[in-house]
């Protein structure tokens, strides 16, 4: 039975590629399931994370052009479900066009009778008339929606009037798993590892200051990065700052470097949880409202969590310290997180029937792709910029 994969794939992004890679090897696991279809906007790039899928690309983008088009919806007359998910397609921070973009993705769904789960969801801020009622629709249709913060669960109620369910990043069992392995035998000073915002949309002191404080105390500064560009961004920024910059380009080998470290700096949300699962010291910049509530969530737990730093004004800065209630909860997390990726994927596997979209949603689709294209347009000439307010991302 083929399945097809989709969210924002290809990309370089830790961790939209870690779904990519957990999601198709929890398909490729399953006995009723063959080999998925990927949507990837980057074959080249996903291939190095998804060992077995068949990759498609280009719908719906407006430059795509026909033949990638047809290869799409060739796979969506094959396929006997969908599985849509990942943090920001319902998210109008960055882009006008993602959301009709994506609302194409299930609609289409929807007219070839494929049930589709949205997975992973986090509902973010959307301005746009127009995209609430696509976001709204396409929560409407799913056979299940199952997101990851309570945030989207009242955002989904109250903004949308959909009831949806509260349930955990799927990746947290992928990571637990590699993080807790026996990390490589110490070769000389303990190793700080460092992640920053893909864009280093950060405060360059406070950086400095917090690398140089573990500096003093005798640490390697290690920069791991998630592709060559955000590694120069790097260096051009904070040249003198760090030992060594490295830009790994598999997840594996990512988390390998990752797994290395006696203590972490980040801002971003899956280096976050990576840093958890390794259960070391970790200094968390809040970024976004998805970090802040890790760490609240880590704080309820009983763990050691000091606060360096308040939000106002500027971004909140926590230290987080190992203990037996942090390995408690993340280890929780790790197994709920493994239940609920298999039962997702038992939804997929059981044929349950679709309602076949009809003229309706011909008329959705056609609707739909009219508003991608204008806001596609608008996207290009007029781009949005609104990625520092941390309250909407």
């Amino acid at each position: 039975m083929k399945t097809l994969i989709y969210g924002l794939f290809g990309t370089t992004n830790f961790g939209d590629e870690l779904f990519s890679k957990v999601v198709a090897g929890a398909v490729n696991r399953h006995p009723k399931l063959s080999t998925p279809y990927l949507i990837t906007t980057n074959p080249k790039e996903s291939a190095r994370n998804v060992e077995n899928a068949e990759f498609i690309t280009g719908y719906p983008l407006p430059k795509a052009g026909f033949g990638a088009w047809r290869n799409t919806l060739t796979a969506y007359q094959k396929a006997s479900g969908l599985f849509f998910g990942g943090g920001g397609l319902f998210n109008e921070v960055f882009l006008r066009a993602g959301i009709p973009a994506h609302g194409l993705i299930v609609a289409t769904a929807k007219v070839f009778n494929v049930p589709y789960v949205i997975h992973g969801v986090e509902l973010g801020y959307v301005g746009s008339a127009t995209n609430k009622w696509i976001t709204g629709w396409s929560l409407r249709n799913a056979y299940r929606v199952l997101c990851r913060n309570q945030q989207s669960v009242d955002r989904a109620r109250d903004v949308y009037g959909v009831d949806i369910e509260l349930g955990l990043d799927l990746n947290h069992a992928w990571l637990h798993e590699q993080m807790s392995k026996e990390k490589p035998a110490p070769a000389g000073r303990p190793r700080f590892v460092v992640n920053l915002q893909h864009s280093l949309d950060t405060e360059d002191q406070l950086i400095d200051d917090i690398l140089g404080a573990k500096r003093a105390e005798g640490f390697e500064i290690i920069y791991v990065a998630n592709d060559p560009e955000e590694a120069g961004q790097f260096r051009a920024r904070f040249s003198d700052a760090a030992d060594e910059v490295i830009a790994p380009n598999t997840v594996d080998a990512l988390t390998a470097q990752w797994r290395t470290g006696d203590a972490f700096l980040t801002e971003r949300f899956h280096f976050t949880m990576a840093a958890l699962h390794a259960d070391a010291p970790t200094t968390v910049i809040v970024s976004s409202s998805k970090v802040r509530d890790l760490v609240c969530k880590i704080r309820q737990s009983g763990a050691g969590v000091k606060t360096l730093r308040e939000e106002e004004g500027s971004r909140a800065v926590y230290e987080l310290a190992p203990s037996s209630e942090r390995r408690d909860t993340v280890g929780n997390w790790a197994a709920r997180s493994r239940r609920q990726l298999e039962g997702v994927v038992d939804d997929i596997a059981t044929e349950r029937a679709a309602k076949k979209g009809g003229a309706g949603t011909l008329l959705i689709v056609f609707a739909f792709s009219v508003i991608l294209i204008g806001n596609y347009v608008l996207d290009k000439f007029s781009p949005l910029n609104r990625h520092l307010d941390t309250s909407k991302t």
